[in-house]
């Protein structure tokens, strides 16, 4: 059960951080650190696909992370690798269907990083994400 629980913490997480780009960094034009960071910047100069880039990105630091940490490492990173940046693109996607609806609070940049942060505080040791 603990396993199962484990699981339903990382799609969830997984969930909640792709959610907290897409209605809040984004809109705000916000830039996190790590992947999801640099993915933003690379969009903003290049305007190529946020989740296809994390997902690229994560795939080789898997590989390298296993030969340098581990299988450990490998097979906690690996869910995430991939559930990330489908969260990504799936939320991407829903987003351009319900587009002429507003969120409240979406366009300010002072609720934007409280509200991210509250979603990614709720995971406070990184390794879900």
């Amino acid at each position: 059960m603990n396993t199962f629980l484990s699981l339903i913490s990382v799609v969830i997480g997984n969930f909640l951080y792709a959610l907290t780009v897409k209605l809040f960094l984004l809109p705000a034009g916000l830039v996190t650190g790590g992947t999801t960071g640099i993915a933003l910047t690379v969009n903003h100069l290049t305007g190529s696909s946020i989740s296809v880039f994390v997902l690229v990105f994560n795939i080789a630091m898997l590989i390298i992370g296993f030969f340098f940490l581990g299988k450990a490492f490998a097979a906690t990173t690996l869910a995430s690798t991939f559930l990330y940046p489908l969260s990504l693109e799936l939320l991407d996607r829903m987003i351009d269907i319900i587009k002429n609806q507003t969120i409240s609070g979406t366009d300010s940049k002072s609720t934007a990083p409280l509200c991210g942060e509250g979603s990614i505080s709720c995971f406070p040791k990184g390794d879900i994400l």
